[in-house]
């Protein structure tokens, strides 16, 4: 059997005239240019799904249930639903969680209780924004974008567009929501994408981004906590001509990921060890690595991976999806 050059895949998988990348992939590729190639190049994915990524997922799903104006009883069914998918290593209890030795947050059973408490600290008919409805009177949540620059496609997905023309964005983390914490949102990275996307659908520079942060963790270890410690919101803004810098830095990352596709695959260098523990969690694409052997084929089909093709956003089209072109002036 004749086998198949790593660079082969990479040159046969990469379409450079019309690349196409999100903020979450271009992350990836910050990160670890080696990490970047397993998953959006040869499209690997381990067979079963972080917790962490599986419950951030749910719990949008749940917002979207949500501001979409769904009673309570839906909001959890869309949570639990969400968290069930066939790759999905959440747990159903707290206490089976633990027993696998893996965070009791990432369970069901808390993040039914973590969206009633939500529901609970922010009633709709008290929320202090309200979702923009589109010409077809339909909610502008969970609306997917693809943003055209000069040499190729950003694509993204908004959580929601509010009040005249403001963006809505939910982050869930484990860390405390303490001022300095919650400051990084001045300057983060998706934020200004998705600023900068909003303003080609308004025709003008978005008012604010208002972030809507949530802390997965530890309610029932700490009873006496206040609910104001599980959710903050912080408004951010950007002026134009921070968007247009975010656009042109867009593009200058594009060209990078454009140059390491050319060479092939000695340019995807591995960000180690600095990423392979990112964030106190071991890489998925370790085990790859550790190979030390420039032919990965074998490994790739050993079992430990899926094959799926990389999506940014809902290929199915049934959210708002709206075609941006944005060119620079000369």
């Amino acid at each position: 059997m004749t086998t198949t050059k790593i660079d082969d895949l990479i040159y046969s998988e990469s379409k450079l005239d019309a690349l196409t990348l999100d903020n979450s992939i271009m992350s990836v590729f910050a990160l670890c240019p080696r990490k970047f190639l397993y998953r959006k190049v040869l499209k690997l994915v381990p067979k079963l799904e972080a917790p962490a990524l599986t419950f951030g997922t749910a719990i949008h799903e749940a917002l979207f249930a949500y501001y979409s104006g769904q009673p309570p009883v839906e909001v959890l069914r869309a949570f639990t639903v969400a968290a069930q998918r066939e790759e999905s290593k959440i747990t159903v209890r707290m206490s089976e969680a633990k027993d696998k030795k893996q965070k009791e947050e990432y369970s069901i059973e808390f993040g039914l209780e973590f969206m009633a408490r939500y529901m609970a600290h922010y009633p709709l008919d008290t929320e202090t924004f309200k979702v923009k409805m589109d010409s077809e009177n339909k909610p502008m949540l969970e609306m997917g974008f693809s943003l055209q620059l000069g040499n190729g496609v950003v694509i993204g997905k908004m959580d929601g567009v509010i009040d005249d023309g403001d963006l809505l964005e939910n982050k869930t983390t484990t860390m405390y929501l303490t001022d300095d914490f919650l400051a990084q949102y001045n300057v983060h990275n998706q934020v200004s994408l998705y600023m900068a996307a909003l303003r080609e659908l308004l025709g003008r520079c978005p008012t604010r981004c208002l972030m809507n942060v949530m802390r997965v963790k530890d309610y029932k270890r700490k009873p006496d906590e206040k609910e104001s410690k599980l959710f903050a919101r912080v408004t951010v803004r950007r002026s134009d001509t921070q968007l247009d810098q975010t656009l042109r830095q867009l593009e200058f990352r594009i060209n990078q990921i454009k140059n390491f596709l050319r060479i092939g695959f000695d340019a995807f260098y591995q960000n180690a060890p600095e990423a392979c523990t990112y964030k106190f969690v071991t890489c998925e694409y370790r085990p790859l690595c550790m190979a030390q052997e420039k032919d990965l084929i074998e490994m790739i089909a050993d079992g430990n991976y899926r094959q799926e093709e990389w999506h940014p956003y809902d290929a199915d089209g049934a959210k708002s999806n709206v075609e941006i072109a944005h060119r620079f002036e000369a």
